[in-house]
């Protein structure tokens, strides 16, 4: 999950922050998901195979923003694990998102290719739009080549 970098401000400057919540929904078709229990809480005995509601550890997450926030002054957002999920390897259909990542080096060249795309069989009904993807770099890149074309 992203929060913008402002978000560190207003936890500072509030006292009361309201606890944020979400609801993970479709868990049937996962085999094995792990919360990360520094931040997140639940209660697994819900009566709702299918779903199950999350609330954050709002002191901890307070502290892992601020950390990131010193750690990356400039960022514009940052981003927090929530998650780690597995889905069965005898049924890959039953993943939302299938994805292939590829890293290449050769000298001051590197190649990333990154495949993607909703399973069929758990597709949301909507297109998929608006997918990004972060890639750190530690010097300026030059020549991109998106296929299909994407913004940098």
């Amino acid at each position: 999950m992203s929060f913008p970098a402002g978000i560190t401000r207003i936890f500072t400057a509030n006292p009361n922050v309201p606890v944020l919540s979400f609801r993970l929904v479709n868990i049937s078709k996962i085999d094995h998901f792990l919360p990360n229990q520094k931040l997140l809480y639940s209660d697994p005995s819900q009566s709702d195979p299918d779903a199950r509601d999350f609330w954050f550890n709002m002191q901890a997450l307070q502290l892992h923003l601020q950390r990131e926030a010193e750690v990356n002054p400039q960022a514009s957002y940052y981003n927090v694990g929530l998650f780690k999920y597995q889905v069965s390897s005898q049924d890959p259909g039953r993943a939302p998102l299938l994805l292939s990542a590829e890293c290449q080096r050769s000298g001051t060249v590197t190649r990333v290719s990154l495949d993607y795309h909703c399973c069929p069989a758990t597709a949301p009904s909507t297109q998929l739009t608006a997918v990004q993807v972060l890639l750190p770099l530690d010097h300026t890149a030059t020549d991109l080549q998106c296929q299909p074309p994407a913004s940098w």
